[in-house]
């Protein structure tokens, strides 16, 4: 039996986000932030496993123009995510 090697870090990165569909033509994407940790397992030289634990903030905006009314919004939606890789 091999012993295992694990290895942590940290990710970060950016999210580009947008939604796709009918009647989404007047959303604009969302620029914003993903962040976690890593682990990296491995239990021989040909085979390992890469948990990880994000927390990813995304969405959509918009502006609106009606009647010389202005509107503007953001949809943020926040994942706590768990992928295995």
């Amino acid at each position: 039996m091999n012993a295992q090697e694990v290895t942590f870090g940290a990710k970060a990165g950016l999210n580009i986000s947008s939604w796709a569909g009918d009647n989404t033509e007047d959303l604009d994407s969302r620029t914003s932030f993903h962040l976690g940790a890593t682990a990296e397992i491995s239990s021989n030289d040909v085979f390992s496993v890469q948990p990880e634990l994000l927390f990813s903030s995304q969405g959509v905006k918009a502006e609106f123009s009606d009647s010389g009314l202005d509107t503007s919004f953001s949809l943020v939606i926040n994942y706590i995510q768990i992928l295995n890789h």
